[in-house]
């Protein structure tokens, strides 16, 4: 949709993730391409303030090169808790 979550509707994200326990996945392949307002904190620094650190936080938080360096590379990264990236790293090694 190209809409962008204000801080009260990322903070509400995060509650009802908690609520549901479940993961945040946070697609910021486009965050470096923002032409108006001011940019919000990201989903995942806002789990990792209430949390007190990323390895306690539910969020991954994923990015891409791709959109602003090459459309025609595709190179992407993960910022996650230290377990999910381990998991991670073996699913791609299969």
């Amino acid at each position: 949709t190209g809409n962008t979550l204000d801080a009260r509707q990322r903070e509400a994200v995060l509650d009802l993730a908690g609520e549901l326990d479940i993961a945040v996945i946070e697609d910021a392949a486009y965050r470096a391409l923002r032409y108006d307002g001011e940019g919000v904190p990201p989903i995942l620094a806002l789990d990792c303030a209430r949390s007190g650190s990323i390895d306690k936080a539910r969020t991954l938080y994923c990015g891409s090169f791709s959109k602003i360096l090459s459309p025609g590379m595709r190179v992407g990264w993960v910022c996650a808790p230290r377990h999910v990236v381990e998991k991670l790293v073996l699913m791609k090694q299969a």
